[in-house]
């Protein structure tokens, strides 16, 4: 039984397959396997495969039917047989070469899930890059309110984590856009043990063709797993003022004057706290929306005459 199961779900683009698993033959740790889960029409991926030879203990995996996201990142669990798992999206890659060893020291520490700092880089622009790393703040206010994710994702993608095999958890397939923070949110409501690092371990390979890219701000996707979060979820996250302001700001930037628009894209019953909540920004000037300030003010209005109903 490998330490590591590192998983790859992959699509397409042996380029990026490439240059990262030549970042997992660089690591220093070695008691690791390498999944590949491929969702690719062709065989492109499956030829570069088994021409490969850099990587000992690479298992190849070929989808029947193409699984889409995120099933092909659970596939990549499914077949993982080492204590903790480490997915790694393709356009991603290790980029230092002690990461793996870093990851395993940590995991001493009686803990369950590890996330950590990383580098975006702009493929259509390599010299462009920023760090990304959560405060110590961050950090303590998710484990507090883990809903806070749903405003801002102050954990990463996928790439950028490594839990315990044993809490067999995988990601919500009914999900695109809110996949990964719904998922962190579910490990942290189940208490879950967390450790942060602040050392950037991963370069998150940045374009225009992600599924990130294509899903924000669609009306559809975004009104639709707005409705299925809060189905399965219910609306007691609201209760915070910073989760409600992220349902505001979701209405407010999808240009949302009224019930009917989110119904043409999301039909279904949608709470009464949120029906009230387009109520109010129905009554206020497109401009004032657009001025941060004051939709913050209107929001913070919005919520204190609204909120018991959250308790009712």
């Amino acid at each position: 039984m490998p330490f590591i199961s590192i998983t790859i779900p992959a699509y397409k683009n042996v380029a990026s397959l490439k240059r990262l698993l030549d970042s997992i033959a660089t690591q220093t740790f070695t008691d690791y396997e390498v999944i590949i889960t491929d969702d690719t029409p062709d065989d492109s991926i499956h030829q570069f495969v088994k021409s490969y030879q850099h990587i000992s203990n690479l298992k190849y995996y070929k989808n029947t039917t193409q699984l889409g996201t995120p099933e092909n990142w659970n596939e990549g669990i499914r077949m993982a047989s080492g204590t903790w798992i480490k997915i790694m999206h393709h356009d991603d890659w290790f980029c230092r070469n002690d990461t793996l060893q870093l990851l395993c020291n940590e995991t001493k520490n009686n803990i369950d899930c590890i996330f950590f700092s990383y580098n975006n880089v702009y493929l259509n622009n390599l010299e462009k890059t920023e760090e990304v790393i959560a405060s110590a703040k961050d950090v303590q206010d998710l484990l507090k309110i883990p809903w806070l994710l749903f405003a801002s994702n102050k954990i990463g993608p996928p790439s950028v984590t490594m839990i315990r095999q044993s809490l067999m958890e995988v990601y919500d397939n009914q999900l695109k856009w809110r996949v990964d923070t719904e998922f962190y949110i579910r490990l942290i409501e189940k208490k879950y043990r967390f450790q942060y690092l602040s050392t950037s371990l991963v370069n998150v390979g940045i374009h225009e063709n992600q599924v990130t890219q294509y899903t924000f701000l669609n009306h559809k996707v975004e009104l639709e797993e707005g409705l299925y979060l809060l189905q399965k979820h219910g609306i007691n996250p609201l209760q915070n003022i910073w989760v409600y302001d992220a349902w505001w700001r979701l209405f407010r930037n999808l240009s949302i004057r009224n019930m009917q628009e989110i119904l043409i894209h999301a039909p279904g019953s949608w709470p009464i706290i949120i029906q009230k909540m387009v109520a109010d920004i129905s009554y206020i000037p497109i401009p004032v929306l657009k001025i941060g300030l004051f939709s913050k003010c209107c929001m913070a209005i919005s919520y204190f005459r609204r909120r018991h109903l959250l308790y009712a």
